[in-house]
């Protein structure tokens, strides 16, 4: 019996000599670099000003604080997706998160006890920004790229002609039984990489600002590293100091990418066209509607109104014609289209013999 109970002490307590082991040193921290998305609405009040709510985008979170006498008090944290860069208040106790990195919405229940993320709807590449518009704000708007492992549709990506840059809109609530949500529509606008968004007080208009859109310049660069461009004068000042190596700012006049010459010596412009291969889109702001998604397609007025429009431009010689967001309308609405609309067996032959005529069904 003695035996037994030493032996059940020795199993609790441990061995009783030799020298206690420390835990292993864990290496300094080294430099490293830090990926930071950048933030596009990282801060909002609740709706009855009683939360304030912040994005910590390097550590994923969503931190809620308290405002008590005007002045903001840290409650609680949320683990929400990878780089959250824009966040909006649906009611109060619904926040809606962006995150950029993992191509995500994280619908966050901030009156949970504890708050935690209900919901995550799955949208296009690097999402960047969201409001909430329409009627009764019961729309959500959410900016993306025109591409991303979460499109339903082929993105084609070498098209010369196809918008790079998505407007995603779901119902705010109810944003479908699916995994990942099921948006009501995704909207593609001609332009590179959408970001802030903005929605008019009366909330039936939604404004899409472009990021990368075109302003008819660009720098040319790449020759900085083997000595420079032979850029216009002056290249020294004074006293004889050579100016330094610099790419060259060339502007697009409407027909050609040139320089600004030297207005001192009379030098006149030279033409860059071979170095610019490309150009953006120069449109920096969209402007939609935030009840456009809820068009009735079955509606008799509605079929009527669609045949009207493609009857007057593609009777009068038009080259194209297109419904934006073509693919977010069911199938029988086209084929009623195209029984009711008398010109397009001949379209469709001139589509196939010439390629000149685009008609999108």
């Amino acid at each position: 019996m003695p035996f037994i109970v030493l032996f059940a002490l020795l199993v609790m307590l441990g061995p009783l000599a030799g020298p206690a082991r420390a835990e292993p040193a864990l290496p300094a921290a080294g430099r490293f670099a830090s990926f930071e998305s950048g933030q596009v609405r990282p801060v909002e009040l609740s709706p009855d000003g009683k939360r304030l709510y912040v994005l910590n985008t390097p550590d994923n979170r969503l931190d809620i604080y308290r405002i008590k006498n005007g002045v903001p008090r840290y409650r609680r944290s949320v683990r929400v997706g990878l780089e959250p860069v824009a966040l909006a208040s649906r009611n109060n106790r619904e926040v809606w998160v962006v995150n950029h990195l993992s191509d995500s919405v994280s619908i966050v229940d901030v009156q949970a006890r504890p708050p935690r993320v209900r919901r995550t709807l799955l949208v296009g590449d690097e999402p960047r920004d969201i409001v909430f518009a329409g009627p009764g704000r019961a729309r959500a708007f959410i900016t993306a790229a025109h591409r991303g492992q979460n499109v339903p549709f082929d993105p084609q990506p070498f098209t010369p002609g196809v918008g790079r840059a998505d407007v995603w809109v779901f119902d705010a609530a109810e944003p479908g039984n699916g995994l990942g949500g099921t948006p009501l529509s995704i909207l593609s606008l001609f332009g590179d990489t959408l970001r802030p968004l903005a929605v008019s007080p009366d909330g039936s208009r939604v404004y899409a600002g472009v990021f990368n859109s075109g302003n008819r310049t660009t720098v040319l660069q790449a020759d900085i590293a083997g000595g420079g461009l032979k850029k216009p004068g002056p290249g020294a000042d004074s006293v004889g100091n050579k100016a330094p190596l610099t790419g060259l700012i060339v502007r697009y006049d409407g027909a050609h990418w040139i320089d600004n010459g030297d207005p001192d010596s009379g030098q006149a412009s030279r033409a860059w066209d071979e170095r610019v291969r490309f150009e953006l889109p120069d449109y920096d702001v969209f402007e939609g509607h935030g009840n456009l998604v809820t068009l009735n397609h079955q509606e008799p007025a509605v079929l009527s109104y669609v045949v009207h429009v493609m009857d007057h431009w593609l009777t009068r010689g038009a080259d194209g014609w297109r419904l934006d967001a073509a693919y977010a309308v069911a199938p029988a609405f086209w084929r009623e289209v195209a029984v009711l609309f008398p010109d397009y067996a001949r379209i469709r032959a001139s589509l196939r013999d010439n390629g000149r005529r685009y008609f999108e069904f």
